[in-house]
């Protein structure tokens, strides 16, 4: 895992000062490394919140029944809603090794579940690149 650029911290700043409100840095990874979550005091990366693809995952396939190989409907999906990860150092058949962490003290709340993934510009996303040398999209 690389380091949350600080590009992307001061661009998150100066953009709440300008807008005179909050805002968070939230990851998209599938790691389900709760390291990201940790402050960089405790060895983390000082993320706001992080993508739930464990809780996007397993919905998915209660609802449908299918796509995700290594998700089981519902039993997955009351443990995404439980304890946050479903894989928290299993073994997954998908990856073919042991994955993720889990979230220990962590609060749930850190956690964004979602139904589906829009990020288009008219959902009100920020999308911010912080390789780019352009303000946010």
């Amino acid at each position: 895992m690389g380091t949350v650029p600080p590009k992307s911290r001061r661009i998150e700043s100066n953009l709440s000062v300008r807008l005179a409100k909050p805002l968070f840095l939230i990851a998209e990874s599938d790691l389900n490394d709760p390291r990201l979550l940790f402050s960089k005091g405790m060895g983390g990366f000082g993320i706001d919140a992080v993508w739930n693809d464990d809780f996007h995952h397993a919905l998915h396939v209660v609802l449908t029944g299918g796509l995700y190989s290594d998700f089981q409907g519902i039993r997955d999906l009351a443990r995404a809603l439980e304890r946050g990860f479903v894989y928290e150092g299993q073994f997954s058949r998908f990856r073919n090794c042991h994955h993720g962490q889990p979230l220990g003290n962590l609060s749930l709340r850190r956690l964004v579940g979602y139904s589906q993934v829009t990020l288009e510009p008219e959902s009100g996303a920020l999308c911010v690149n912080a390789s780019d040398e352009n303000e946010p999209r």
